[in-house]
């Protein structure tokens, strides 16, 4: 007998529980314009001092499309700006690196004529001493030279 009364009262709680859901779900699907029961729900609302949301849909969607293709059409033009000074900044930074780039390609032509010279020149100095006789102070000159 015990037994039984444990499940009365567990059936009636869980009862109580699916009514709730079940009114709560009804109230947020009115909520969401999904169904209509603000008729059915006006005297719990008047009863917690809540208004019945008046709203109704849209009919004429002409307008709101027309504002979301405006809303697109600004978002593509906003990532377009953004996509140009992307770019802008990149030339930039390439504009840069090519100049560096030509400054050292300068800079090793420079080095390379200076070298080139200082060849010429060694060689010069060293068809001089070979032209002499051979002595002990042409080896001395070649090799401070070296």
């Amino acid at each position: 007998m015990r037994r039984r009364s444990k499940n009365i009262g567990k059936t009636i709680i869980l009862l109580f529980l699916i009514i709730i859901l079940i009114l709560g779900g009804l109230m947020w699907f009115d909520y969401l314009g999904i169904i209509r029961a603000k008729t059915f729900f006006s005297p719990i609302y008047s009863l917690l001092g809540l208004q019945a949301q008046s709203a109704t849909a849209s009919k004429n969607t002409l307008p709101l499309e027309a504002d979301l293709d405006n809303d697109r059409y600004k978002k593509r033009l906003e990532s377009l700006d953004l996509r140009k000074e992307e770019l802008d900044l990149r030339e930039a930074e390439i504009a840069q690196a090519e100049a560096l780039n030509l400054q050292t390609a300068q800079e090793l032509e420079e080095r390379r004529l200076s070298q080139e010279q200082r060849e010429i020149a060694f060689n010069n100095t060293l068809s001089l001493i070979h032209i002499s006789e051979p002595t002990r102070r042409s080896a001395y000159l070649v090799c401070r030279l070296l």
